[in-house]
């Protein structure tokens, strides 16, 4: 598919597909080919998301950290929290917080409540 138009653009949506398919080794493969080329913040987060999916907290903080010391999004910092409190650094995931650290790991939504959110009719 990507020998007929392979650009960055192309390689980074597939890596994206793959990556809400659950298949992130494949999306890391992608998503690291783009990375290698453009260096890009796009590209450095699909590679976190997939070393998060793959539980190599590590390997995502690599990432992570790097994006986080450009600019901040909330998604970058969400994720880089659940890696830290992952790895065993919970202090690191409250970096400005005075006291100790409150919160809940990133839940992500369940089959079941998709399911719900998607079922139609009166509820």
């Amino acid at each position: 598919m990507l020998k007929l138009k392979d650009d960055p653009d192309s390689r980074l949506l597939l890596a994206k597909s793959l990556y809400g398919l659950g298949m992130y080794k494949e999306s890391l493969s992608q998503a690291s080919i783009v990375n290698a080329r453009l260096g890009d913040r796009e590209s450095a987060k699909v590679i976190a998301l997939d070393h998060a999916g793959l539980k190599d907290w590590e390997a995502a903080l690599t990432y992570l950290e790097k994006l986080m010391a450009e600019a901040t999004e909330i998604p970058v910092l969400n994720l880089a929290a659940e890696c830290y409190v992952a790895v065993g650094r919970p202090e690191k995931a409250c970096p400005s917080s005075k006291g100790p650290c409150r919160f809940s790991p990133i839940s992500r939504p369940s089959r079941r409540s998709k399911r719900r959110r998607e079922a139609p009719g009166p509820r």
